[in-house]
């Protein structure tokens, strides 16, 4: 397996909860339309599209079968997210940690 290495990312993700907004507001429906059509609270739905919380498995399979869409896309996308967050306010501590030095070996397939 060939190890692909990204370089750094510029910019914070986009959380998935601004995908869900702007593609409520493109069919012109409410957040509370749309959390009584997948079977969540207002609340939950509008704090996800605030970013303010992360997009459950849960809520990931109501929104993906809401939007003819598949759930590992928005689970994906919280990842990314949340991965960007976490290095952002580790910054320093992962300065820190010297690699440990080994030679990973191949998988053949």
């Amino acid at each position: 397996m060939t190890e692909i290495k990204a370089g750094p990312r510029r910019r914070r993700p986009t959380h998935p909860g601004a995908i869900v907004a702007r593609d409520l507001e493109a069919i012109g429906m409410s957040v509370n339309a749309c959390a009584l059509a997948i079977g969540v609270t207002r609340a939950g739905l509008g704090k996800v599209i605030a970013g303010k919380s992360a997009v459950s498995a849960e809520m990931a399979l109501r929104l993906a079968k809401f939007f003819r869409t598949t759930p590992e896309l928005l689970m994906h996308m919280q990842v990314e997210y949340d991965l960007w967050e976490a290095s952002q306010e580790m910054k320093d501590e992962l300065a820190k940690i010297e690699p440990a030095e080994w030679e990973r070996e191949e998988i053949e397939e």
